[in-house]
């Protein structure tokens, strides 16, 4: 379900939690999730009477401010008998960060909890080579958005029979979508990978 739009008010959050985590067993959030002043999203969850906040920074780019708690159904209602358990993703409001994450840690925590052997849960991962150099973030692990190629090995032969290139020795070559800030919506136009 929707829980809408919420203001930048703290009790707001509370409540919208509040009702979320009794109808829900996974809660996400965007947006809310930074250290500003109408940054609302992490208080709301260590708030809550019985939960837990897991993490609330990430060393990662982008996504630092994501956060995650574990709760019950009644966490909010101190005077409640402890409910069913309940999960709390609060990601970045960016769309770029927001998915990003989403990717690599909402995805994979609902395949989880949905029945899935935890080999099958993780994004898939693949061997690649960068089309170009690309300057990563020296501090934070970066996570790229990129196209992807096959780019077929060289032959021996001089024949060009391009039917063979499935079966044919080669590399997948990772090209980037371009500026990689977080704001920034168009490097998510074309991405098919994160590298």
């Amino acid at each position: 379900s929707d829980g809408g739009v919420l203001p930048d008010d703290f009790e707001a959050w509370i409540d919208a939690l509040r009702d979320a985590v009794r109808a829900c067993d996974v809660v996400v959030t965007t947006g809310g999730a930074s250290v500003g002043r109408a940054d609302h999203a992490k208080a709301a969850l260590e708030a809550a009477a019985r939960g837990r906040v897991a993490f609330g920074r990430l060393h990662m780019k982008p996504g630092k401010p994501t956060t995650f708690a574990t709760l019950d159904a009644n966490s909010y209602d101190a005077g409640d008998a402890p409910g069913d358990p309940r999960y709390a993703f609060a990601l970045p409001g960016n769309p770029v960060s927001a998915l990003v994450t989403a990717t690599l840690l909402v995805v994979p925590a609902l395949k989880r909890l949905g029945g899935y052997s935890s080999e099958l849960c993780p994004p898939p991962e693949a061997p690649l080579e960068l089309a170009d150099a690309v300057a990563l973030d020296a501090v934070r692990p970066e996570y790229h958005r990129v196209t992807l190629d096959w780019r077929p090995a060289a032959r021996d032969d001089a024949g060009t029979d391009q039917y063979r290139a499935r079966s044919a020795a080669g590399s997948l070559v990772a090209t980037s979508t371009g500026v990689q800030r977080s704001s920034r919506l168009l490097s998510m136009k074309g991405a098919v990978a994160l590298a």
